[in-house]
């Protein structure tokens, strides 16, 4: 028994010891419909939200001709004039990019957000 209790210990432990999993939750698609250039800002893209949904802050991928040509954040999510949180697929949306200013019109961007897996979701995932 006393074993027992020292090896459940042990591994209670250890899993609160390991660092946390992180996966990646896809968020949504965007194409570069236009690209305009901002006096003071530099490149934004004017994109039409195809699929889900855009989020400030979130990660991306451009894609051009399907192969990842960057990976980043998003550093400004407009809507006309206005600076917004999200974008929902069918709507138009300007955005730019951190550190990164070559986008092309017929560019693809992937929005996704990286998470953590709890310990619960770890859990079940290795059984």
């Amino acid at each position: 028994m006393l074993r027992f209790l020292l090896d459940t210990n042990l591994c209670i432990r250890v899993l609160r010891d390991r660092p946390p999993s992180l996966r990646e939750r896809f968020l949504g698609y965007a194409e570069i419909r236009e690209v305009f250039e901002i006096t003071k800002v530099g490149k934004i893209a004017g994109c039409m939200v195809t699929e889900g949904v855009v989020k400030r802050g979130a990660k991306v991928r451009l894609l051009r001709d399907n192969v990842v040509i960057h990976e980043g954040s998003l550093k400004t999510l407009k809507r006309f004039k206005d600076e917004v949180r999200e974008v929902k697929e069918g709507f138009e949306c300007g955005m730019a990019f951190e550190n990164y200013h070559d986008v092309q019109r017929g560019d693809q961007i992937e929005c996704f957000e990286i998470e953590e897996v709890s310990r619960a979701e770890r859990s079940l995932l290795q059984v």
